[in-house]
């Protein structure tokens, strides 16, 4: 059965609590982050945009940045 966890405590950004167990006991915090944002984010989303976004595409969504931010809250 998938259960799923609310990033950094943003109930609207949710991935399942296999992959965010994983993610959260990773050796460095930029491997969490991308192991985070590489389940929430759809890859090819990620091939197009940058946090701050371009003349072409928008950012990824602040919900996301924020609660990748908020992990790191409550892991240190």
């Amino acid at each position: 059965m998938l259960r799923l966890v609310a990033v950094g405590g943003f109930k609207d950004v949710l991935m399942d609590s296999e992959t965010y167990r994983l993610a959260t006991n990773s050796s460095k915090p930029s491997k969490c982050a991308l192991k985070i944002l590489d389940a929430v984010v759809p890859s090819s989303v990620l091939a197009r945009s940058t946090v701050n976004g371009t003349k072409e595409w928008s950012p990824i969504n602040a919900n996301v940045m924020a609660a990748i931010k908020g992990i790191f809250q409550l892991i240190i």
